[in-house]
């Protein structure tokens, strides 16, 4: 029945002091316990007083200021360690029961479950069907897995026996692309994963059988110049590079919708939040929080579409470039 004002005013201004500030220990000044009952001050001061002598006796050095944390940062870590360490064991200690109550009241039902999102998905459990299965079942029905090989819920549900993968019953989209989550079993290594050769376990005449040597190495204005022999010198600019994957024209768009919101005004400005001084903190959080509308409008769904051409655009120039080092591609076979 404690207000929470009155227990910040006790960890700020009391709690802090004694921690960070006071090499001797103090009782809780009269103003502080007049917030509470004299029961409750009872409660407090005998609750208290041995939690912040624990920490004193981990602090390194009194009084702990701005200036002795950046001589030595790491030497409050052993304080650190006794807070979570002391988390934990409250956690531990708490009844299970307490744990799931207190979870059910945080948590609204199915608020991380498909049935939470559509609810047209949601079926009855069958007999004997475990948790997991009825989950699957849901995505099944929800969702058009032909597109992932799957014809009916059997195949999808024998995946794991047929192909070593199984369904985690879990996709994520940011309104353009989806993922799906899978896993697939860990299969035992081979005895040759466990050989690395090098090229001295070969011979000349093994080199020149089974490989093609070349050497390879970036220019000033390329991405990368490879030698093979003779005249054959094959290059991939830097210029030829990005115009392949397509990121010059998907940053031109994205730069000219920028200019047109004025967002590139607004990113500019943004402050930086790397910074050891709380007010420069602070000012660059107030920045966020004015324009997080605008942020958030413009960085939607419609930004997502340049983010994933620009991902399969970096997928298909190093595919093109391994081509070119390999074989020449078609930018060296013309015929």
């Amino acid at each position: 029945n404690v207000k929470i004002g009155c227990l910040k005013n006790l960890v700020y201004n009391r709690v802090y002091d004694e921690v960070l500030v006071r090499s001797e220990p103090s009782s809780i000044p009269g103003e502080i316990l007049g917030l509470f009952d004299s029961d409750m001050a009872s409660s407090l001061s005998s609750f208290l007083n041995p939690l912040i002598l624990e920490m004193k006796n981990r602090m390194p050095t009194l009084p702990v200021s701005e200036v002795s944390l950046n001589n030595g940062p790491f030497k409050i870590l052993p304080v650190l360690r006794h807070i979570l360490e002391k988390y934990e064991s409250l956690n531990m200690a708490q009844p299970s029961q307490d744990a799931k109550d207190s979870t059910s009241k945080l948590v609204p039902p199915d608020f991380l479950n498909l049935t939470g999102i559509f609810p047209e998905a949601k079926q009855e459990k069958q007999i004997n069907e475990s948790p997991f299965d009825h989950n699957r079942r849901q995505f099944f029905q929800m969702f058009d897995f032909t597109k992932l090989g799957f014809r009916n819920w059997e195949e999808l549900k024998n995946m794991p026996e047929q192909t070593g993968r199984m369904f985690l019953n879990g996709m994520y989209t940011n309104g353009y692309t989806c993922r799906v989550l899978l896993c697939r079993k860990v299969l035992p290594l081979s005895t040759a994963d466990g050989v690395s050769l090098e090229l001295s376990d070969f011979t000349s005449d093994e080199v020149d059988k089974y490989f093609r040597p070349c050497t390879v190495n970036p220019g000033r204005k390329d991405a990368f110049v490879s030698y093979h022999g003779g005249a054959d010198v094959r290059r991939l600019s830097s210029t030829e590079y990005y115009n392949m994957s397509g990121t010059v024209n998907h940053q031109k768009v994205l730069q000219g919708r920028k200019q047109s919101l004025d967002m590139e005004r607004i990113e500019t400005n943004i402050p930086s939040p790397k910074t050891a001084f709380i007010q420069r903190y602070m000012l660059y959080l107030t920045y966020i929080l004015q324009h997080m509308d605008v942020l958030f409008n413009f960085y939607n769904f419609e930004t997502a579409k340049p983010k994933w051409l620009n991902y399969i655009g970096s997928q298909k120039v190093i595919q093109e470039s391994i081509d070119i080092v390999l074989n020449g591609d078609k930018k060296y076979n013309k015929s």
